[in-house]
């Protein structure tokens, strides 16, 4: 009887914790999508690009002082280490970075909001995970957040544990994967049933094995080591010239916030404002010719302004920017190849992303999850084989 009532009660906890996390990633959906919308309206909105970025230097400089101020005045562990703090401000920071044109991402904002939304939810309810559960709590957010984003649970539960795979955890048994699990089905579930939250669809065809097929994935799985190594790099030196410019938040928010909004008032370069959406959907056209003349490096000048705009400061992660670097990398060497445009990407998608955040079986079940089978399985096995080779997990 205890055990059935303790099990009743986890499940009240996860599903309350689910629900809040997806109304909190429901909003942020919302707000973005308007927000995007007038950004691509209203293309004079870069020119505030320096001005958004100095906000959010601000903003970060001053948060371990505003965190001191809740910590001392609530005087809970709920704000002990800033993350909770930096987790809810990234949603109106995000806005901010998507409503100027940055090239950033969303994913990373939700995983971030749904973590703290988790540890929120587990300090006031009187039911409590164990502190020394506390990488529990965590998971819990990230998985919850990112399927109700995004819209792939099985891909959000593993993902959960591979990416914060360096946090503790008390139990070595299934049970706390299969809590994340229930956290990603029901915060889906609510975003899109309750909230009515319209996940962005992909599809591509069957694609028939052949040794052009194979030779093509070979061929994918190389460059896009490459391109994830190139991204990696630029992000580092990036940050590292950024911060050289700390003692004076205004210079560097005037020469990076400048340099992205000269750039892209270049129809040229304003194909790479934002997520990557556009970018992302003409990769599965098949028929897909664009007049850009710089389309078969959009992967390249993707990850340049990408990495860019996070080195300098601006908030929203890199998931969806890195998805279409792996789609328009795959799209073009599909040209060349003479494969199936649409199945190629659907292989790309989740090729760079798994590489650069060092999430193998994460990019394998979302491949599986998005596509199916086929092409699905060509996904899974070049984001497994080759990763497993060029990297080591350090923990």
């Amino acid at each position: 009887m205890k055990n059935s009532s303790r099990i009743f009660l986890s499940l009240i906890h996860l599903s309350l914790v689910a629900f809040f996390v997806a109304s909190l990633a429901a909003f942020f959906s919302f707000g973005l999508k308007f927000i995007i919308h007038l950004n691509v309206q209203y293309t004079f909105l870069i020119y505030l690009l320096p001005l958004a970025l100095f906000v959010t230097l601000l903003v970060e400089k001053n948060l371990p002082q505003w965190n001191e101020r809740l910590e001392r005045n609530w005087r809970s562990e709920l704000w002990k280490d800033g993350s909770t703090l930096q987790g809810l401000l990234l949603l109106p920071l995000s806005w901010m970075s998507h409503f100027v044109g940055a090239s950033v991402g969303r994913e990373g904002v939700a995983v971030q909001l749904g973590r703290s939304s988790a540890r929120i939810i587990n300090a006031v309810l009187p039911q409590k995970i164990r502190s020394e559960d506390a990488g529990l709590v965590a998971r819990l957010g990230v998985a919850a957040g990112f399927s109700a984003v995004f819209g792939t649970p099985v891909t959000a539960s593993v993902f959960a544990f591979e990416w914060l795979a360096i946090l503790p955890e008390s139990s070595r048994n299934l049970r706390p994967f299969v809590a994340c699990l229930f956290c990603a089905v029901v915060a889906h579930q609510c975003a899109v049933k309750v909230f009515f939250v319209q996940h962005d669809t992909l599809s591509a065809a069957a694609v028939a094995w052949s040794l052009r097929w194979i030779l093509f994935l070979v061929v994918l799985s190389l460059f896009a080591a490459v391109l994830a190594r190139f991204h990696v790099y630029l992000l580092n030196r990036f940050s590292a010239q950024a911060e050289l410019f700390n003692s004076s938040l205004w210079r560097r928010a005037l020469l990076g916030g400048g340099a992205l909004a000269v750039l892209f008032s270049f129809s040229a370069f304003a194909r790479y404002k934002g997520l990557g959406v556009n970018l992302i959907n003409e990769s599965f056209m098949e028929n897909a010719s664009s007049s850009m003349p710089f389309n078969g490096f959009d992967w390249a000048l993707k990850s340049l302004f990408t990495s860019f705009s996070l080195a300098v400061g601006f908030k929203g992660g890199e998931v969806t920017p890195l998805f279409a670097m792996g789609v328009t990398l795959a799209h073009g060497l599909a040209q060349f190849f003479l494969v199936p445009v649409a199945a190629a990407a659907a292989v790309g998608f989740a090729l760079v992303f798994s590489i650069v955040l060092r999430v193998p079986i994460s990019g394998a079940v979302l491949a599986l999850e998005l596509f199916g089978f086929n092409p699905g399985l060509a996904g899974a096995i070049v984001c497994l084989f080759p990763l497993l080779l060029l990297y080591r997990r350090h923990a």
